[in-house]
């Protein structure tokens, strides 16, 4: 199993009984702007900035207490904030809406038409991925190689994670 987790340890993890857990990557997150709706002098460079632009946010993201930064600048605003349930729509927002949400920072690698607006707030903005296997299916071979399968691919994108 593959999930993400605030802090420096795995929990909340999975409920049933698991290998150790090992961490594949920390991903730090930013807001991000579509390139096309912002030139680099008319990009927010404070969070007051920020007050010009219309914010998106994946509704998942407010339960995130690694994002407790972005979550209270969106909750302390009274207009200008989209919630939506679906993360393609927040990220088509961000795209093409001219929005401004919250992403990995990998995402400007992935994505050339987004760039990150790194230095609006103090407090890192980071999840870990972690990766265990369920423990009564650990040594079955189709299960160790998709776990080496993940491990491996997190390994060769190791410079997307670096902050």
């Amino acid at each position: 199993i593959l999930w993400l987790a605030a802090g420096d340890t795995p929990n909340p993890g999975p409920t049933f009984a698991t290998t150790e857990a090992r961490c594949l990557a920390r991903i730090e997150y930013l807001p991000h702007i579509a390139k096309r709706y912002s030139r680099v002098t008319t990009r927010p460079q404070t969070q007051d900035e920020l007050a010009d632009f219309m914010l998106v946010q994946w509704q998942h993201d407010r339960r995130v207490e690694g994002f407790r930064p972005w979550n209270a600048l969106v909750e302390g605003r009274l207009a200008g904030v989209v919630q939506t349930h679906a993360y393609e729509l927040m990220l088509e927002m961000i795209r093409c809406g001219g929005c401004i949400g919250l992403l990995p920072t990998y995402m400007a690698r992935f994505d050339r038409g987004v760039v990150a607006l790194p230095g609006l707030f103090a407090e890192p903005m980071q999840l870990h991925a972690w990766l265990a296997v369920n423990a009564d299916s650990q040594n079955t071979p189709e299960i160790k190689a998709l776990a080496d399968l993940i491990q491996q691919t997190f390994n060769e994108r190791h410079e997307w994670f670096q902050p």
